[in-house]
Formats: structure tokens, sequence, C-alpha cells
């Protein structure tokens, strides 16, 4: 808060967080990326506030009923490996949102491996793009 007093003049500097999340008739998207510990299922401390805003939009839009947390891995490593690491991963964020206060009952987690590519090269940057995070919306009350 900012105290001016009659006669007297302050000066404020506000940041605003432009919002990491968009809602769309099918998906509700991030334009960031979840990150998590290297091989692990563990949600680092810079994503929290990306998913506390994933919380945010099924707060303020109950019609959405089902909501599908989908990970994605790259395609190094073993298939059996990257859909059991992605399978962690997609559930790791389910359990933040159930934290957050989202019913489990509009939460379901599911973990596609390597399988749905989003770029078919084998790069880093392919990789990169790859390794990821997706909120599908299967069901709507409108």
């Amino acid at each position: 808060g900012v105290e001016v007093l009659p006669g007297r003049r302050a000066e404020a500097q506000a940041m605003l967080d432009a919002s990491l999340v968009t809602l769309t008739d099918r998906r509700i998207v991030i334009h960031d990326k979840v990150q998590f510990e290297t091989d692990q299922a563990v949600i680092r401390p810079e994503s929290h506030d990306l998913l506390r805003q994933v919380a945010r939009v099924m707060f303020e839009h109950p019609e959405l009923l089902m909501v599908s947390v989908e990970g994605h891995a790259d395609s190094r490593g073993s298939e059996f490996y990257n859909l059991e690491l992605s399978t962690r991963r997609a559930a790791a964020v389910k359990d933040f949102l159930v934290q957050q206060g989202i019913s489990p009952l509009r939460l379901k987690s599911a973990g596609y491996g390597e399988d749905r590519p989003i770029v078919a090269e084998e790069n880093e940057a392919a990789w990169e793009q790859n390794r990821r995070v997706e909120f599908v919306i299967e069901r709507r009350a409108d």
C-alpha cells in the first residue's frame, strides 16, 4: 500500500505478472513449462506459481467438470521408463492441484511417455518441446 498525505507527493512502482494460463474450449493452456527435478516426479518450486494459476482458472470456471492432466516425455530412454515417468509426473501435478483445493473428482491424470510428440525431430530443441504437461478439458457443464 501507498499512503499519500495532503500536500505531499508520492511515487509508487507496481509490477504486474502476466497470466501464464489461458482457457480455451478444449484446454487450459500454460505459457510456461512445468519444471521437474531431473528423472523425478518432483515439481520444482519455480513451477508452483504456474500451477497455482491453473488452479485459479479451475476455481473461476466450475463448469470445467473433468480436466485430464497429461504427462509427455521425450524419446530418450526406454519406452517403459518414459511412460512410467510421465505417468508419475502427471499424477504429481494432479496432487499439487488437489492440495490447492481443486476437487479430485474434477481431475484425472495420465502419462503418455513418448507416444505423442509435438515435434518429430531428434535434437535438444525437439526433446525440450516434447517434455511437457498438458491440461485437456474432457467434460464441461455448458
